[in-house]
């Protein structure tokens, strides 16, 4: 019989005669059967591996969906680095993957040129996909650069101020009111005073979600912000926001306590399985938030 930590050990593995087409399906599978266990892959409730997902072939941290997939499995299985390679990357260190380890199933975005009937060369990704291991599942040392040391988290209201100064950004307010929103039209985040929440924590989860909706307007990330609650659209919005706000409360180092209630989860486990390719949408448009209200994340590009 199968131990929970077993079934975990299952979700992100490769599986058998995936075609392409499936591969959006695949992931968004794999990432409701972890919700579906409580466990949510962009407001993780643990700090297991000091290290961000980084790829010891290029160094870089891994973006978007991958990053969410290889984060998540470190913490479920308590890798206490970051690092990952293909099976071939630890050959050439002289190293070896140790035997019946599986590796993690992650997506790489392939840039195709291709001239069309008219003579004009067009460009498009298609997406495959590969297999890594995390180093804690070889024979191969951690590299001493790699050597994690104790993390001091920045002060939520530190960080946050940061954030809701981002370059060019939105008019930022506090008024004696219950509602915090985003205001498209006049380009303005409204939140009640900080006096009226019950913790910096909860600031901090309200304000990174505002911010993150913030990119959207057509002088920054130019996403539509004009649709209607309820709608298709608007589900997507909500799940950039969200995964935005959790990737910007990592980037900048801060601990927010999220909400991982039933409802919560149930809310999401509903749009994910009504649209089994958002996820990957989502996730790449909410690295595209990291990139814009801080830009230096942006030189870590995707790892390959």
């Amino acid at each position: 019989m199968l131990t929970i930590r077993d079934q975990h050990r299952r979700w992100f593995r490769p599986k058998r005669g995936i075609m392409k087409k499936d591969i959006a399906a695949a992931v968004t599978d794999r990432i409701v059967e972890a919700m579906e266990k409580g466990i949510v892959p962009w407001r993780k409730p643990w700090c297991a591996s000091q290290n961000a997902p980084t790829s010891l072939s290029t160094g870089k941290t891994y973006r978007g969906i991958n990053y969410l997939i290889l984060d998540m499995v470190s913490g479920i299985e308590g890798y206490e680095t970051g690092l990952w390679g293909t099976y071939r990357q630890f050959q050439k260190m002289g190293g070896q993957v140790q035997k019946g380890e599986k590796g993690t199933t992650i997506i790489l975005w392939k840039k195709i040129e291709k001239v069309d009937e008219q003579g004009e060369e067009k460009s498009f990704a298609i997406m495959s996909t590969f297999t890594v291991f995390n180093i804690a599942q070889t024979d191969v040392e951690v590299p001493a650069k790699y050597i994690s040391t104790d993390r001091t988290p920045v002060p939520v209201l530190e960080g946050i101020e940061q954030a809701t100064n981002y370059p060019n950004g939105p008019t930022v307010r506090h008024l004696e009111q219950d509602q915090a929103y985003y205001n498209c039209s006049t380009d303005t985040i409204t939140l009640p005073k900080l006096d009226q929440f019950n913790s910096a924590n909860d600031y901090a989860q309200t304000v990174l979600h505002e911010i993150s909706h913030s990119t959207g307007h057509k002088s920054r990330l130019n996403r539509n912000l004009e649709n209607k609650f309820g709608c298709e659209q608007y589900a997507e919005e909500e799940l950039v926001a969200e995964i935005g706000s959790a990737m910007l409360a990592t980037a900048l180092n801060i601990e927010v306590d999220w909400n991982q209630s039933a409802a919560y989860l149930g809310s999401w486990l509903k749009v994910l399985k009504s649209d089994r390719s958002l996820i990957i949408t989502a996730a790449k448009e909410a690295q595209k938030i990291i990139d814009h209200v801080l830009p230096q994340e942006a030189d870590m590009e995707a790892a390959a």
